[in-house]
């Protein structure tokens, strides 16, 4: 079983109160030249295709020597980390301990790199993971439910998905085999193998929410 995860929320946990980003690049500090600044903005700005699970390609981290993101007043230093801008290939910053724990499970080719945040003291990396394409989703065994009423709905494709609004999701079916425990949905997320979750409280891991929605590989 999978089971959706973001970023932790809390702003007692954040140390800020927006509810999605600790830290964030700055256009004229944040890279050590123009070069390599254009070449993380040309990849980040590649077509969707290039962050799909079978066309995916990686970003050449030899080319990244150094970003350094700075922290909102208050922020403080948790395992998960989110920035801004937030990439298309890029879902969290991470600590050194925290990529240990990950690099122990089962993980498809993805992207890493280093980077540095201003007054932190722990090494993080920024990590993303390949989208499985959303014509993988069986959406008929899926369950949806309608956000205002609770009830369940019966959604038959994704034609038929990208038409409906106020749409929750409970259960994302996918036709496909995948021995990951890192696995990312297009356009319903990201998902932690149960055993991979265990592992994160086990390490008392901090700065991810683990949500109710769950995934299944049919």
């Amino acid at each position: 079983m999978y089971k959706r995860v973001w970023i932790e929320t809390d702003p007692r946990i954040m140390g800020v109160k927006n509810g999605v980003y600790q830290v964030e690049l700055k256009e004229n500090k944040s890279f050590v030249s123009k070069e390599e600044k254009d070449y993380y903005e040309s990849y980040f700005a590649s077509d969707i295709n290039a962050f799909l699970l079978e066309g995916f390609k990686k970003i050449n981290e030899k080319r990244i020597t150094c970003i350094t993101y700075f922290p909102l007043k208050g922020a403080r230093e948790t395992d998960f980390i989110v920035g801004v801008p937030h990439e298309r290939g890029i879902d969290f910053l991470v600590t050194e301990k925290c990529l240990d724990v990950l690099e122990s499970f089962k993980l498809p080719t993805y992207n890493k790199f280093k980077v540095n945040i201003e007054g932190f003291s722990s090494n993080y990396f920024a990590v993303g993971f390949p989208m499985v394409p959303n014509h993988f989703v069986d959406y008929s065994n899926s369950i949806f439910v309608d956000l205002a009423t609770k009830e369940r709905i019966q959604i038959a494709d994704r034609e038929e998905y990208k038409k409906s609004f106020s749409i929750g999701d409970r259960k994302i079916a996918v036709k496909y085999r995948l021995d990951y425990d890192i696995i990312a949905i297009q356009p319903f997320g990201l998902f932690f193998s149960e055993k991979l979750i265990n592992a994160i409280e086990m390490n008392k891991l901090i700065g991810l929410q683990i949500e109710d929605t769950e995934m299944i590989l049919e």
